[in-house]
């Protein structure tokens, strides 16, 4: 049973950044596709003016505003598998972010902030299974639920979800290893595009040059074969010289065509920034 409308608020430990956990309807999920009939674990995180320091060390008023204008589109992750699927997403997410020289280039929404090492649903805590337990609709809404003392005691209980608490904490180091380690793959990879890109001009026209040399090559072996007339020896011998210089060209032409969308992906990069 998961109650629906089912909120909790929480402030990252640099106060950068405020996460809302909601449990929402799935079929009227706000501002999203409907997941039909099932609950839907949302996490939502808004900025706050903290989060701005760097940008805005002595402007209080900026690193406000700032803040304001980021909470128009903040960054929401939803699930309707579980609360640890939606913190896991929330987790990746708010610590990932493009990055150019070493400093962020995309603002608002995707300013990296921490998102901690915890489900912050808070359904694990004694003290909320309690109070849901406590409330005279339990009955109306969920008439099979097993209440914590017919399933065993509140000790047990506790000890169970201090368990998943443990788990989940894993959960999510292991997420935030594995983003970390692609984002610094993502980040290695645009940097090698971004290198070949610049040295692609130079080395397309010393393929330009090589390709024009294999041209008159191949005309001179072109013209090797017609003096060889009936010579079938004679011009099979050349045709295997030709062959090897056509592979080259071929060659030089894949290779010309791979720098060009190489340079292609440096300008989608270079955008991007």
């Amino acid at each position: 049973m998961y109650p629906v409308g089912y909120k909790t608020e929480w402030i990252n430990s640099d106060h950068s950044a405020k996460f809302h956990s909601e449990i929402c309807d799935g079929a009227v999920i706000p501002g999203g596709s409907s997941y039909g009939d099932t609950p839907v674990f949302r996490v939502t995180r808004w900025l706050t003016a903290k989060a701005f320091e760097k940008d805005f060390p002595d402007d209080e008023p900026r690193r406000e505003a700032a803040a304001k204008k980021a909470s128009e589109d903040p960054l929401i992750c939803d699930s309707p598998n579980s609360s640890l699927a939606a913190w896991c997403k929330m987790v990746v997410k708010s610590n990932s972010f493009h990055t150019m020289n070493g400093e962020e280039t995309e603002p608002g929404a995707r300013k990296v902030t921490s998102a901690g090492t915890a489900d912050r649903f808070c359904l694990d805590d004694i003290d909320v299974i309690q109070t849901i337990e406590a409330s005279t609709w339990v009955d109306d809404v969920c008439p099979m639920y097993q209440y914590c003392e017919q399933r065993g005691s509140w000790a047990a209980e506790g000890l169970r979800r201090a368990k998943y608490t443990l788990a989940a904490a894993r959960e999510l180091l292991n997420v935030m290893k594995d983003a970390s380690k692609a984002q610094t793959e993502a980040k290695a990879a645009r940097e090698k595009v971004l290198r070949e890109a610049r040295n692609a001009p130079k080395t397309i026209d010393k393929i330009e040059r090589a390709l024009a040399v294999l041209d008159d090559d191949i005309a001179a072996i072109d013209a090797r074969l017609m003096e060889c007339g009936s010579d079938v020896a004679a011009a099979q011998e050349i045709q295997v010289e030709k062959d090897a210089k056509t592979e080259k060209q071929a060659l030089y032409y894949a290779e010309w065509e791979r720098l060009e969308e190489v340079m292609m992906q440096a300008e989608e990069i270079a955008e991007e920034a």
